[in-house]
């Protein structure tokens, strides 16, 4: 069931639903209007709300829209408390093609590193959709960190094949081969 709503009810929704579900879902509707008071709207959920999941579908929203305002609020909700809502930031900013600022972000979080191994693997794989030139280097710098099941190895090559990188090629194919981590080595398939 669809019913087209106005911005100002999914705002209100999005603010003073008592169920989560109905936030989320206002969020979800507000990233598709795309309007500068949808962006800060959304924007204050992904700072204020109380629950994980409806930052999360706010910052989803925000990466849908794309303007400068959503990223600059993506890049504040980089300090969530929740892991799973940065997770869902950095993979937001991985929308930003070509988008230099959302790159450096994306960066400043491998470079720091986080308290989630899954918050790192979705930086480095969100790094490679935005085909910033430094992104196979950085790439290929975060093979070396160890995580459970492999996972940033695994989004680290899959942010590889996102490059479009030549260089990834060799790259995949040196670490298909036998002897490395078993995860590593599926997703380095994937990345051929």
């Amino acid at each position: 069931l669809k019913h087209k709503r106005s911005r100002e009810a999914l705002e209100l929704e999005l603010k003073h639903a008592p169920e989560a579900i109905g936030r989320a879902a206002a969020a979800r509707e507000l990233g598709k209007e795309g309007s500068p008071q949808a962006t800060a709207a959304l924007r204050d959920a992904l700072l204020g709300d109380a629950f994980w999941g409806v930052q999360a579908d706010a910052a989803a929203a925000l990466g849908e829209i794309r303007s400068d305002a959503a990223r600059e609020a993506l890049a504040l909700g980089l300090k969530a408390a929740h892991p799973k809502t940065r997770r869902a930031v950095v993979r937001a900013l991985g929308q930003y093609r070509g988008v230099e600022q959302a790159a450096d972000a994306l960066i400043g979080v491998l470079e720091r590193g986080d308290a989630s191994y899954f918050v790192e693997a979705e930086a480095a794989l969100a790094l490679g959709k935005t085909r910033d030139p430094r992104a196979f280097d950085w790439l290929a710098r975060v093979m070396e960190r160890p995580s459970y099941l492999d996972v940033i190895r695994a989004h680290a090559l899959g942010g590889m094949a996102e490059t479009r990188d030549p260089r990834a090629i060799d790259f995949a194919r040196d670490w298909c081969a036998y002897g490395k981590p078993p995860r590593a080595r599926v997703a380095a398939i994937g990345t051929l």
